[in-house]
């Protein structure tokens, strides 16, 4: 099966945890007009069946996107977050940023894992291995690649060394995200917050929108 998931992550020693959450919960309610914006194109309108108008919609958006899953991953020492977008601010608040994924290649540059110190010692110890070693090893542990493979593996030596790391990450987030204990950390602020977020969504709809802005203008239920 493939998968796919964008993880950001905010190094933090489990002390920390409830803070680091609170940070990030606060700068995504901060960015939440350009975060609303940003996440525009996943809004169905349908004129026809009165999405715009229909409230339970629009909250059901407004709560789906502000809630975000949450793990802390006591192996790193870090919180992964489920996040993807373009804003700046929070982007720049966490450490580092992984897409781990199965359907292209994972050679990733070994500089993407200096964020973390735990990822970052595998990465040095992957790469500084000499050429013997560092295949028998990953022959041994990789799933597709046996004996007969050997002299492919050696063709491209850096190749299959970042591969390898990205593998060797890879397997000490994976039980987390499969089985990890998620959060979704707006839940209280979201309730609070929910008529403005909602407000900010249907202003940003009826701007994109010149005929909604018109249709909700002249009234709708609301």
């Amino acid at each position: 099966m493939s998968y796919g998931l964008s993880l950001s992550f905010k190094n933090c020693k489990p002390k920390d945890v409830y803070k680091k959450i609170c940070e990030f919960e606060n700068l995504v309610l901060k960015n939440a007009d350009a975060y609303i914006k940003d996440n525009l194109c996943y809004v169905r309108l349908n004129k026809e069946k009165n999405w715009f108008y229909n409230i339970e919609q629009v909250d059901k958006f407004v709560a789906n996107l502000f809630k975000h899953h949450i793990w802390y991953c006591e192996e790193i020492s870090a919180l992964c977050v489920v996040w993807g977008s373009n804003i700046k601010e929070i982007d720049d608040w966490f450490d580092g940023y992984v897409y781990f994924q199965n359907s292209t290649d994972q050679d990733y540059d070994y500089k993407t894992w200096n964020f973390n110190t735990t990822f970052r010692k595998i990465k040095n110890r992957i790469k500084k291995m000499k050429t013997n070693k560092f295949v028998e090893e990953f022959i041994k542990s990789d799933n597709y690649y046996n004996e007969d493979d050997r002299e492919d593996v050696l063709k491209d030596v850096d190749y299959h060394k970042k591969s390898f790391v990205y593998d060797t990450c890879e397997k000490i987030i994976h039980p987390i995200w499969k089985d990890g204990f998620g959060i979704s950390p707006i839940d209280g602020a979201l309730d609070q917050n929910k008529f403005e977020l909602r407000s900010k969504l249907v202003r940003l709809l009826s701007e994109k929108d010149p005929e909604l802005k018109k249709l909700f203008m002249d009234g709708g239920e609301w």
